[in-house]
């Protein structure tokens, strides 16, 4: 019992005893990433999409001092004219492109609007009156919301993408040929179809106008990465004269967007 141990008798030392202490608490760390979206539209010499078009928006497109914000398909007649037309045919050489960049989570669409002249968004003679379908109006028949071919002999004027290049993309490894790009184009604006230059590739361009209604061209939000990092739609003009379609100096403007779900 505990009265047989004494100081000077204690026993056999069997066990020790302690108690323990412990406490915590939490500490949170909050970050946050800016939505960013840069975006801009030129002309540029550049005719493939190995070749560098420019490093990024702040810095001009390769010949913009050639093209400006002007694709010139020079003298129209019954062959197809695709750009870049040379100036020895009265073109400057020039295609269109549109780069983008966007940390976007849920990606962007790059969309366009023909501008409105005498209400019609046609490549034409300006304020002349577009009627339909006819090639004996001072305006070129579009070819519509739907990619196709240019055949002989018709009066027509359209749009594709013939190449997404993403030469200056440094955030992810990015080649067209690869099909390693994040932009993708739109069934109605992909060329041919692949991920080369093809002779015969389709046109497509939507002449009318609603804010509510821009034409897509292409977008990243069902890629895998939705993000992008300075891609560049690479944007072909063509277009082709009926012996009918009269003298003129055509044009037709249009408006690009770039629209980024965060």
């Amino acid at each position: 019992t505990a009265a047989a141990y004494t100081s000077a008798a204690p026993g056999v030392h069997t066990d020790d005893g302690g108690v323990a202490l412990s406490t915590a608490n939490q500490l949170t760390v909050n970050a946050r990433v800016q939505e960013q979206l840069t975006f801009c539209v030129g002309g540029t010499t550049v005719d493939i999409a190995t070749t560098l078009i420019t490093t990024d928006c702040g810095v001009a497109f390769t010949g913009s001092g050639t093209c400006g914000n002007t694709v010139d398909l020079g003298v129209i007649g019954s062959t197809t004219s695709v750009s870049p037309v040379a100036t020895t045919s009265n073109g400057n050489t020039c295609n269109g492109a549109a780069m983008v960049r966007t940390n976007a989570a849920n990606g962007v669409t790059v969309s366009y609007l023909a501008e409105q002249d005498t209400a019609s968004g046609k490549l034409k003679v300006p304020g002349a009156t577009c009627s339909g379908v006819s090639n004996t109006d001072q305006c070129f028949n579009s070819s519509g919301a739907t990619q196709s071919t240019i055949t002989a002999g018709s009066e027509a004027f359209g749009m594709t993408i013939a190449a997404v290049n993403c030469v200056s993309s440094t955030a992810y490894a990015c080649t067209f040929a690869g099909g390693t790009y994040n932009l993708a184009r739109n069934a109605n604006y992909d060329g041919n179809g692949t991920n080369t230059y093809g002779t015969s590739q389709g046109f497509a361009w939507v002449d009318t106008y609603s804010q509510s209604t821009q034409t897509t061209i292409a977008s990243s939000a069902a890629s895998a990465v939705k993000v992008v990092d300075d891609e560049a739609l690479m944007l072909k003009f063509a277009a082709q004269a009926a012996l009918t379609t009269p003298s003129g100096s055509y044009t037709v403007d249009s408006t690009y967007i770039a629209t980024a779900t965060f």
